[in-house]
C-alpha cells in the first residue's frame, strides 16, 4: 500500500470549504484546468440499503464481461477500453442499461485497492488511489449516452447495482465526483449520498498545492495522496 492520509487521531467531521463551492471558484477552477493541472475532487459515500432499485420496462441491465468492454465505445465514443479490459475481474466489474443491442449507460465498481488511474481526471498527477474495506465497493467511470440524459438512467444503473453488491455483503458504496460536474453531484445526493471529503490538487509552472480534507467517518477506508504529491514518497 502506498502513502495514505492519516485520520487515526483525527476524530473530525467534514467541515467543506464554503468559498470553494461558489460559481466564481469554478470559473477560477475552469481557468486553472486551463494554464495548469488541477483536480477537485468531491469524496461521497452512501449506505446500500438507501439505494433502491427504480422500475425500468423500457430497458434492460445486466453485468458486461470485461472482456467486452470495447463495446462501450458505443455508447462513449472516448472510452479507453484499453485501460479497462486487463482489470481483475474477481475485483472489477461493468453493469450497463441496454435497449436491444444499444448501450445507453453504463457504470464500473471495484473492490480493494483501487489504482490512481481509474480515481483522475485524465492526467497522471492527479491519479488519487483508495484502499476500501472489504465491505465498501468503488463506484467509478459512469457515463449515460448523450441522446439518453434526462432518463434517470444513471439512478436506475445505481439501484440495481447495488442490489448485486449487497449480495455480495457489500454494505457501503464511495465514490469521487468532480466539483464541476454539477448534475452528477445533485443526483448523488438525491440518491442519498453524504459529502465526507474534498482534495485538491493544483500544479503551474512548476508550483504544486495540494491539500486534503477528509472526514474520520470515512475509515477503515483510506484515502491515498495524489501522485503528483511531492510528499507521496517520503510518507510511510
Amino acid at each position: 500500500m502506498g502513502a495514505v492520509i492519516d485520520l487515526k487521531n483525527d476524530e473530525k467531521t467534514f467541515q467543506p470549504r464554503v468559498w470553494d463551492r461558489s460559481r466564481l471558484y469554478r470559473l477560477w477552477y475552469r481557468l486553472l484546468r486551463k494554464v495548469g493541472t488541477a483536480d477537485r475532487s468531491l469524496l461521497m459515500t452512501c449506505d446500500i440499503s438507501r439505494l433502491v432499485p427504480l422500475a425500468s420496462d423500457d430497458v434492460s441491465w445486466r453485468q458486461l464481461p470485461i472482456e467486452d468492454s470495447s463495446a462501450l465505445t458505443q455508447c462513449n465514443s472516448i472510452f479507453d477500453w484499453n485501460a479497462f479490459h486487463s482489470l481483475d475481474s474477481g475485483r472489477f466489474r461493468c453493469f450497463i442499461i441496454e435497449d436491444g443491442e444499444a448501450i445507453l449507460a453504463y457504470l464500473w465498481v471495484g473492490v480493494g485497492d483501487i489504482p490512481p488511474e481509474h480515481n483522475s481526471n485524465g492526467h497522471p498527477w492527479t491519479g488519487l488511489p483508495l484502499y476500501l474495506s472489504e465491505d465498501t465497493a468503488y463506484l467509478f467511470s459512469a457515463y449515460v449516452a448523450s441522446n439518453c440524459r434526462g432518463r434517470r438512467y444513471y439512478q436506475k444503473l445505481i439501484g440495481n447495482v447495488a442490489t448485486f453488491l449487497s449480495d455480495a455483503r457489500i454494505t457501503k458504496i464511495v465514490l469521487t465526483t468532480d466539483l464541476q460536474n454539477t448534475v452528477a453531484i445533485a443526483a448523488n445526493l438525491r440518491m442519498g449520498f453524504q459529502l465526507i471529503g474534498e482534495t485538491g490538487f493544483t500544479s503551474i509552472v512548476g508550483v504544486r498545492n495540494v491539500w486534503y480534507n477528509v472526514a474520520s467517518s470515512f475509515l477503515p477506508n483510506q484515502l491515498g495522496r495524489y501522485v503528483g504529491d511531492r510528499s507521496h514518497a517520503k510518507l510511510k
